[in-house]
């Protein structure tokens, strides 16, 4: 009963942003770094520490960056179906334990309401008899084809 039936992959593009916010990040760190330590006298001294703080600050928000794409990153990892139980990055689901699952939409529009601006997302909620929800989006996963085997798994007698 230990045997993957399926298993999903995130499609996100968390893994990019941490290796592309640690770049940039240890870019602006050393170059700012550099530029402090270059000799300068007078208005370039000054103007050389507003470009390293400028640099500085570009390089913490590149690090701020890459922790919470590698954080989300961690926490969504891969979805396995097994007979009895899904997991869930690193939370495992018994299906003796879900209440219910459904296909949300979630329509939203730009910041400001722009007509022709809008995004529709889908999302898997797995509700737990616990009270705890799970959302699980297509932007990240194939949420059409994991209900699917959910429904074929969870309730075999029916089309």
């Amino acid at each position: 009963m230990n045997d993957i039936l399926y298993s999903y992959l995130s499609t996100s593009d968390d893994r990019l942003y941490l290796w592309l916010g640690l770049v940039i990040a240890s870019a602006t760190f050393g170059l700012s770094f550099w530029i402090l330590k270059k000799p300068a006298k007078g208005r370039a001294h000054t103007s050389n520490a507003l470009v390293a703080m400028l640099l500085f600050f570009v390089g913490l928000l590149a690090a701020s960056s890459a922790f919470f794409s590698g954080w989300s990153w961690y926490k969504q990892g891969r979805i396995d179906i097994y007979a009895d139980h899904l997991t869930y990055g690193t939370t495992t689901i018994p299906y003796a334990n879900v209440r219910k699952f459904s296909l949300k939409k979630e329509e939203t529009t730009g910041l400001l309401g722009q007509a022709g601006r809008e995004v529709t997302t889908f999302f898997l909620v797995i509700e737990t008899k616990d009270g705890k929800t799970y959302a699980i989006s297509d932007k990240s996963y194939p949420v059409n084809e994991i209900r699917a085997n959910l429904n074929t798994i969870l309730h075999p007698n029916q089309d």
